[in-house]
């Protein structure tokens, strides 16, 4: 046996996923989005690509279809302000409303609604985000719960929320990091897993579509490694557990962020793992070292995978579970 083989034999046992997906598909990015409608509830829309993903959809697909986006957030963010000033000569704000609501005695929530539309005169439609504010996200579950009654008596929400009937999608970015869950007293599992799968359990039925963004992943790591568990834990119980109409499960290696290692260098100065971890990436992308850490992949790839899979036709759709890795979201 060669050492590049014996190498790849390694590489197969540690950190390939093969072992543990069953499907792995090659998407085309370029196409349109003819689909572009319902409700979309997008959880972890302050991280990265959370954010990224909603100004992708706002900015870019403006095909004359009227949609909406509904995201859950600890605290007021002025995602509306800052979209407008990322995208000042694009975008405009048509109207903005804030509205408070208290139930069950203790649980205080801000609704924010702001539609957005194009200042192009080609480009029609109207884009609506619904921001949930709540600064306890143990009660997340519950207040989507009261969103999802029927009841008009149970359901503070009936007036100001779109209609729970319309929601066709739910995308999942949200997870924390080690840092993270150092500063704030909590464990990775409870967000990573917990969060992910009360919300997700209790709002989804077998008319939406799941997104799970997860993480590259082996039967070794899943196995030995708590935060790989987690991932992988979440990914069996939603696929077992939940009712939902497609779930599709994104598995990237490191994301990558930034055009280039001064840039990387720049902006976080003052985070050495955060730099640390973005020079690899960076400077791995497209390299055959590249899959010794699970795939670099773009931020921007990892964005338009989510689109495609949420607003565009595909062959495949009758597949029920679809895994799609790093090397396969590459535009």
């Amino acid at each position: 046996m060669t050492i590049y083989n014996a190498l790849k034999k390694c590489y197969e046992f540690l950190l390939d996923s093969d072992s543990i997906e069953t499907d792995n598909k090659n998407i085309n990015t370029n196409s349109d989005f003819p689909n572009l409608n319902g409700v979309t509830l997008i959880l972890g829309s302050t991280g990265v690509i959370g954010f990224k993903l909603i100004n992708k959809l706002i900015t870019d697909t403006f095909k004359g279809s009227d949609f909406s986006l509904v995201l859950l957030k600890r605290r007021d963010t002025d995602t509306n302000k800052l979209l407008l000033s990322m995208n000042e000569y694009r975008l405009k704000l048509e109207s903005l409303k804030n509205k408070e609501f208290i139930f069950d005695n203790d649980i205080s929530v801000t609704i924010t609604k702001s539609i957005f539309s194009s200042r192009l005169i080609n480009e029609k439609g109207t884009v609506t985000v619904y921001e949930i504010i709540h600064s306890n996200s143990n009660n997340w579950a519950t207040i989507l719960e009261k969103w999802k009654s029927a009841d008009k008596d149970t359901n503070p929400f009936s007036y100001v929320l779109p209609n729970y009937n319309e929601l066709t999608g739910i995308v999942s970015c949200l997870g924390t990091t080690k840092s993270q869950s150092k500063i704030e007293h909590i464990t990775q599992k409870s967000i990573d897993y917990q969060l992910n799968y009360d919300i997700i359990s209790t709002i989804s039925n077998e008319n939406i579509t799941v997104i799970l963004l997860t993480s590259f992943n082996s039967s070794l790591l899943s196995s030995t490694v708590p935060y790989f568990h987690n991932k992988w834990q979440l990914e069996q119980d939603i696929n077992k557990k939940v009712d939902f109409k497609q779930l599709i499960i994104l598995r990237p290696g490191p994301y990558i962020l930034y055009e280039n290692n001064s840039e990387v260098i720049k902006k976080n100065i003052s985070d050495i793992r955060i730099m640390s971890s973005q020079l690899i990436a960076l400077n791995l992308y497209e390299t055959q070292l590249s899959r010794f850490v699970g795939y670099c992949v773009k931020a921007e790839d990892i964005v338009k995978i989510i689109i495609c899979n949420l607003y565009s036709e595909r062959k495949d759709s009758i597949e029920k579970v679809i895994f799609i890795k790093s090397k396969n979201m590459k535009n």
